[in-house]
């Protein structure tokens, strides 16, 4: 996509318990003295999969 054209949501698919993953990270993200790494932690006990797909 050329920088000069606007850049909208359509052909933007989204999956909704993907989206769920990111709201409860970015809420978690703003408790006070929560660090990347608790983030990390967090995650993991969740059971995200890495960005490649596999469990950790």
């Amino acid at each position: 996509m050329s920088p000069d054209q606007a850049r909208g949501s359509r052909g933007v698919t989204t999956i909704t318990a993907e989206a769920a993953v990111v709201a409860e990270l970015f809420a978690h993200s703003r408790e006070p003295g929560t660090s990347p790494m608790q983030l990390g932690v967090h995650s993991d006990a969740c059971g995200v999969p890495t960005r490649l797909g596999a469990p950790r």
